[in-house]
């Protein structure tokens, strides 16, 4: 007479303890990288001197490194004196020209 009762009580227990086995096993959300924003930009050499005719390599730093958009517009005040593409400086007359260069991500200069 124990005997079916007992096995009623296994069985209500199974019922019981499955859900909480399911929830237990749903995996877990996972989200894509987040976007990792612009903090800052620096330049080197901040001053350059060169001849007409000579060129020169601006280095460029993003902070922080693993930012989700590093790049960057470049823009020259005086293109008849120098002119500049992807960090490179050409200098065509003698004069003056201030190089900037601007992140895309934030307007960083």
């Amino acid at each position: 007479m124990f005997k079916p009762l007992k096995n009623k009580l296994r069985s209500i227990f199974t019922l019981l303890a499955l859900p909480a086995t399911i929830l237990a096993c749903q995996p877990d959300v996972i989200q894509e990288n987040p976007d990792i924003p612009v903090r800052g930009i620096s330049v080197s050499p901040l001053q350059l001197t060169l001849e007409a005719g000579q060129s020169a390599w601006i280095n460029l730093t993003v902070v922080p490194p693993d930012a989700t958009d590093p790049s960057v517009t470049w823009k020259t005040d005086n293109a008849a004196v120098a002119t500049v593409s992807d960090g490179t400086v050409q200098a065509l007359l003698p004069g003056k020209a201030s190089i900037t260069a601007i992140s895309n991500d934030g307007g960083f200069r």
